[in-house]
């Protein structure tokens, strides 16, 4: 198919809805919610320049369950290390964690009190508020597993295929939702039959 040289097709205003996506390795983001105020078609504008989609002025919602924030932290999680077996419960405007900590050879049950917040405007980190175990636990103890928390969650939304900046997260019973801005240019490839997205649509769970 050929497309003429120095032409433009623009769209006012675009939407879709995904659900079930798989936006990375081992991460399914429930929903993904897309409005846009921008969309450009660019053909051919000079010798040697593919055509290609440019998407600008976007809010992004994204959407993810309990169960599929425990999934990606258990297939994240390091053989050792100081907490381990963790597990999130989202409530309201807060999440519990809690897993086991290591104390010498030994490993003790814990729960932690945890607020997410962002960080650099694309990262969510986990602030432990309150944490508890059998024994109780240094501040330096604390800010440990804090750490290792953050590192095995890779909550890390400019690693995405579109790159994604963070405004607000909401922690409700069941679910986290982010809501952000993103802006992506998507090459164009003639054969409708071989596009490939960097969102991989599931089909519906079986019910």
């Amino acid at each position: 198919m050929k497309f003429p040289t120095d032409e433009q097709s623009a769209v006012a205003r675009f939407e879709a809805h995904l659900f079930e996506v798989n936006a990375m390795k081992n991460i399914i983001v429930d929903e993904v919610h897309i409005h846009s105020s921008g969309l450009r078609l660019a053909w051919q504008r000079q010798e040697g320049t593919a055509p290609h989609v440019d998407i600008q002025d976007t809010n992004v919602t994204l959407i993810m369950t309990e169960t599929n924030v425990n999934r990606l932290i258990a297939a994240y999680a390091p053989a050792e290390g100081l907490a381990k077996e963790l597990q999130i419960t989202l409530l309201t405007g807060r999440m519990m964690v809690s897993g086991k900590i290591k104390f010498g050879i030994l490993h003790a049950t814990f729960q932690a009190k945890v607020i997410p917040t962002i960080r650099s405007g694309t990262r969510i980190w986990l602030d432990i508020l309150e944490i508890k175990s059998i024994a109780p636990i240094p501040p330096a103890a604390r800010e440990m597993i804090e750490k290792q928390v953050n590192e095995q969650i890779p909550l890390e939304f400019d690693q995405l295929p579109f790159p994604v900046f963070l405004d607000e997260i909401r922690c409700e019973p069941g679910r986290i939702t982010c809501c952000g801005r993103l802006r992506f240019n998507w090459p164009f490839i003639e054969r409708a039959d071989t596009i490939m997205s960097p969102f991989t649509v599931l089909p519906p769970a079986a019910k």
